[in-house]
């Protein structure tokens, strides 16, 4: 699984320069769930490392199957999205899909920008205007994008 992640982002980096990598992931999981894969949250709608939620795992997926990645184990949810390298992948796959959204509308990708379209979806992160310091953000929404900031920034 971890030589299939390095190819799909060799590859992604192939055809743009993209700054989904593994260390954004990695930063990604940090955030999430403190890389703990069987953490479930949000009311039990977000699982794993990356605290999918189904409707992002298969925009994940999708994007990953349109970029020629047919795998099975990414079929089934509720075990891929508890296995750390499975869920890797679809959350690689879902950042690429909101970069290469950001990228089409010209707005500027950055590391928190891509995380809030992650965080939000790709609604919620325009409601803000991709603004991670919008005066509309309150309580743990603030909260989350103040420590991905640190996170983000190391």
């Amino acid at each position: 699984m971890k030589r299939l992640l390095s190819l799909l982002l060799a590859y992604s980096s192939c055809e743009a320069k993209s700054i989904v990598d593994s260390e954004l992931l990695n930063r990604v999981a940090i955030i999430e769930s403190n890389l703990n894969p069987s953490a479930i949250g949000d009311n039990q709608e977000g699982r794993g490392a990356f605290q999918l939620h189904h409707a992002a795992w298969l925009d994940g997926v999708a994007w990953l199957r349109t970029h020629g990645l047919y795998l099975t184990v990414l079929d089934d949810y509720r075990v891929g999205s508890m296995n750390f390298e499975t869920s890797q992948m679809v959350a690689s796959g879902y950042l690429q899909m909101h970069e290469a959204r950001l990228n089409r509308c010209g707005e500027c990708v950055t590391p928190l920008k891509l995380y809030m379209c992650y965080r939000f979806g790709w609604s919620g992160a325009r409601r803000y205007d991709f603004n991670p310091n919008h005066s509309d953000l309150r309580g743990l929404d603030r909260a989350v994008l103040t420590r991905a900031r640190i996170i983000l920034s190391k």
